[in-house]
């Protein structure tokens, strides 16, 4: 016979809250027979293994016999919203907390010494300040403040929790300021990609006048040794082509052409545009758009002539090359125009070259989505 579920004045089971079976069911399989507390048809818990006493969480006692008892109690006693779902479907309580809000009124009632300073710091009326304390003491089951005292004072239960109230809120504040930092530092981060050389040699110098103007903004460089492309973190790229790129919003910063280049010393010592004197530097780069010295003179019907050649694996050996005076470089004026501005360079030979890029700005396709990196692209177009 099934057993009857307990009624009493204090807790009445409805049928609609009760299974519809009185009896734990047996669910069977192929391989294994599982069978489920009852209470789970109501969303309180579920037990498996039919070959062990498994222990009510609710009446805390080891049965194979559906918990009556324990379910009208739960009936009684627990709202459905306190439980959350846990590993095996097996409901377990959430933490007894009252809600925040009657912790934030108690704490400031304390801290501003009255109701009425803590109802104006909360932006809230006195009287829900007074609704909020008596609701707490309700929850903890006991007074916190002694109102028979002017001003009410904290009973011995009311400093165990201010103890813990005003810790848990200095603490919540505190990663809420992390969290803050941590965004602000994020949102003022601006990283940029493009070539070794043209971060050495063009970006670096005008970010001198950025930090000038913007002291606040970090910006990170991020040197490429190929053509530079998006990742998670870049806000910015410095590419040379034809500015058609497909994965990202372009913005022409100049036009390339490319010139001779050495040192002050050399130009003195063999004179300018002899060639045939001069040591070439030459640069072994993968890309086809580093025209070399042969494409240099078949363009400016120059002879082939020269004394000897040297070759670097890239435009930054070179340079720093030519600025060692160990012979003539095909300069990029990315890279070079700064040096022969400040006279560390001289123009060998004045015939320059067009090569048919140009440098761009590439930002994603939805655009700069941080004011810093807006900031960034906007000072670096302005040359």
């Amino acid at each position: 016979m099934s057993p009857r579920p307990l009624r009493s004045r204090n807790a009445r089971v409805s049928a609609a809250m009760l299974p519809r079976q009185s009896t734990m069911v047996p669910r069977t399989s192929k391989k294994s027979t599982s069978i489920v507390c009852m209470s789970a048809s109501v969303g309180f818990g579920r037990v498996s293994d039919p070959g062990t006493p498994w222990p009510c969480l609710y009446c805390t006692t080891k049965t194979r016999r559906f918990p009556w008892q324990g379910l009208a109690y739960l009936i009684k006693s627990v709202r459905p919203e306190t439980l959350i779902r846990h590993k095996r479907e097996v409901m377990v309580p959430r933490r007894h907390l009252p809600p925040l809000r009657l912790l934030s009124a108690f704490e400031a009632v304390v801290r501003t010494g009255g109701m009425q300073s803590a109802a104006t710091q909360l932006n809230v009326t006195q009287p829900a300040i007074s609704q909020a304390l008596r609701s707490l003491e309700e929850h903890v089951g006991t007074r916190l403040l002694d109102r028979g005292k002017r001003p009410a004072a904290l009973t011995e239960a009311g400093r165990i929790l201010l103890h813990a109230v005003s810790g848990g809120l200095d603490q919540i504040e505190s990663a809420i300021g992390k969290i803050r930092v941590q965004e602000q530092e994020r949102r003022n981060v601006v990283t940029i990609a493009c070539t070794v050389c043209t971060g050495m040699y063009w970006l670096m110098p005008r970010l001198a006048a950025f930090y000038a103007r913007h002291p606040e903004i970090v910006v990170q460089v991020v040197p490429t040794s190929g053509t530079p492309r998006f990742a998670a973190e870049t806000d910015l790229l410095i590419r040379y082509g034809a500015g058609n790129w497909p994965d990202g919003r372009c913005e022409r910063l100049f036009d390339e052409r490319l010139v001779p280049v050495c040192s002050p010393g050399i130009l003195e010592r063999i004179g300018p545009g002899n060639f045939a004197k001069a040591t070439l530097l030459h640069v072994e780069a993968d890309e086809d758009l580093s025209p070399g010295w042969d494409e240099y003179f078949d363009a400016t019907d120059l002879p082939h002539a020269r004394q000897g050649d040297l070759s670097f694996g890239d435009h930054v050996q070179a340079t720093q090359a030519a600025l060692a005076g160990l012979g003539v470089m095909l300069g990029w004026i990315a890279n070079t125009a700064d040096l022969v501005r400040e006279e560390r360079l001289a123009v060998f030979h004045d015939r320059a070259v067009i090569p048919g890029g140009a440098y761009y700005l590439v930002s994603p396709p939805q655009g700069a989505d941080k004011p810093a990196a807006a900031l960034l692209a906007a000072h670096l177009q302005a040359g």
